[in-house]
């Protein structure tokens, strides 16, 4: 697993090297931009999305790209 992508603990800084951060950063931006994606999707007509649903997705996504 490239180590730049593991949000379980503290980062692994011995275990980083330069080419893990090309894959890194593409995926974190393949996932950024898919939840954009979504939130950008239209609502059904009478529905509405608040506003915890709009922006906790959107930061949860964007916090890992630091």
């Amino acid at each position: 697993m490239n180590p730049l992508l593991d949000f379980s603990d503290l980062p692994r800084f011995d275990a980083i090297k330069p080419e893990h951060v090309t894959p890194a950063i593409d995926k974190l931006l393949e996932q950024s931009r898919a939840v954009v994606a979504s939130l950008e999707a239209p609502l059904p007509a009478g529905e509405h999305i608040s506003w915890d649903d709009f922006v906790e997705p959107l930061e949860n996504t964007t916090e890992q790209l630091g």
